[in-house]
């Protein structure tokens, strides 16, 4: 319920105020995806902001993250090497994550 409610509001700001999202908004909303184990919607959101902002750093760690938490291994490296090739680097806590 929690989810569903995140992205209706996440809407009404954007309808309701005008309100166009950043890289920060939608990170905090691929969290919530990230944090009710939602990979779908986390990936829906992911395409979205791809064509509206450039993901950073905290957007590929938060889907690597819930990657491997729903045994998602293979998904969670094809990110890691897209972070990689943007030249975003790979601290040691993403290392750690996928030798986990």
């Amino acid at each position: 319920k929690s989810l569903d409610r995140t992205f209706k509001t996440f809407e009404e700001i954007k309808t309701v105020f005008g309100l166009v999202p950043n890289i920060i908004s939608y990170n905090a909303l691929i969290d919530v995806c990230e944090a009710c184990d939602q990979i779908q919607p986390a990936f829906q959101v992911f395409n979205q902001l791809s064509q509206q902002c450039q993901p950073n750093r905290k957007t590929y760690d938060i889907l690597i993250k819930l990657c491997i938490r729903c045994d998602q291994f293979q998904r969670a490296v094809d990110i890691f090497n897209a972070r990689k090739k943007l030249g975003l680097g790979a601290p040691v806590a993403v290392y750690m994550l996928l030798i986990k």
